[in-house]
């Protein structure tokens, strides 16, 4: 790799259930108040706590808006005993991480710091804010976008905010033009605290493809994780084609595949000279180009560039083959 002119600002963006965590966030708060969640919802097995959720949906409720607002309904019930901000976090520490995490986080800043790149981590989650304060990946990033409730003399008494997908895109500006308040703000592409093309998007799933379809549309590299070694969820997962141009195991332990082709997506990013526009990449990508010229013109760029000829395919891995 050539050395760099200055440091390079490369910003991963992280969804956290099921692509930090092996498990949604909830769940040891779930598990912990199981006998009285039981009786109340008739429940077997934590996990039917979903179904609780879906209901809500059911009834028109928005993602996110469903959970938070049955476990504040639970809450209210006695079913949850704490559901402060000091309780989410305690119950943060007890989420299962992916392998790998959280010291991935640390192991790639410091690897590409001594390349002149300085890696930065964000969360983008329609979980709750203080749960994933409370996990340990939580001190290695920069900053957390998530749902949070209003507190009232330390007790939670309404639902503050809560990213659902689309709201999502917002917070991906936020991130590129390095403040909150700068938002709505017109600013001079150069003068963005990350650029697009700099962004690297994961996620698992439904939630993460309208910030995908936005990032890549703006020269982000997107990536959905699954279950490491799961056929089942492999095959899940080659539905974001639209969206993902990469398929990655969710395992982040040292020299494990998702670490090295990590390092190869940062690198491209780190090494490119192309400056295409990669609306026009995108929309070849799914069909969406009518303009014959347009289409001829971004054919005959893809003939002769290297660089934008990798964008075009998703890039797999498997799972380790079935045994016979």
């Amino acid at each position: 790799m050539p050395e760099l002119v200055k440091p390079v600002r490369v910003a991963i963006i992280w969804d956290f259930d099921l692509t930090m965590s092996e498990e949604y966030q909830q769940m040891p708060l779930v598990r912990h108040n199981f006998e009285r969640l039981k009786t109340k919802h008739n429940m077997e097995t934590p996990d039917d706590y979903f179904k609780e959720w879906d209901k809500r949906r059911k009834c028109g409720f928005a993602d996110g808006l469903n959970y938070m607002g049955q476990m504040l309904d639970d809450f209210r019930d006695g079913c949850i005993k704490d559901l402060s901000a000091d309780a989410l976090r305690n119950f943060g520490a007890q989420i299962r991480l992916s392998p790998g995490m959280p010291e991935y986080l640390q192991r790639v800043k410091e690897r590409w710091a001594h390349k002149g790149v300085n890696v930065h981590h964000f969360i983008v989650t329609a979980g709750i804010k203080p749960i994933v304060e409370g996990s340990p990946v939580s001190i290695f990033v920069d900053d957390i976008y998530a749902g949070a409730y209003a507190e009232r003399d330390g007790k939670p008494f309404e639902i503050m905010s809560v990213p659902q997908a689309f709201q999502k895109i917002e917070a991906l500006i936020q991130i590129a033009k390095g403040d909150r308040l700068k938002r709505d703000i017109k600013m001079p592409y150069g003068q963005y605290a990350f650029s697009y093309r700099n962004m690297v998007i994961l996620g698992d799933g439904f939630s993460d493809r309208p910030p995908m379809g936005y990032g890549r549309g703006h020269g982000a590299t997107c990536v959905c994780v699954y279950k490491a070694d799961d056929w089942t969820e492999y095959e899940r997962a080659k539905g974001m084609i639209d969206w993902a141009e990469w398929i990655l195991q969710r395992d982040y332990s040292p020299g494990s595949s998702t670490e090295n082709n990590m390092d190869t997506i940062i690198r491209r990013i780190v090494e490119r000279t192309c400056d295409f526009p990669p609306k026009l990449l995108q929309d070849y990508r799914n069909n969406r180009i009518t303009h014959q010229p347009t289409l001829k013109h971004v054919e005959m760029h893809l003939a002769g560039c290297n660089e934008c000829t990798g964008y075009i395919p998703m890039n797999h891995v498997q799972p380790i083959p079935r045994m016979k």
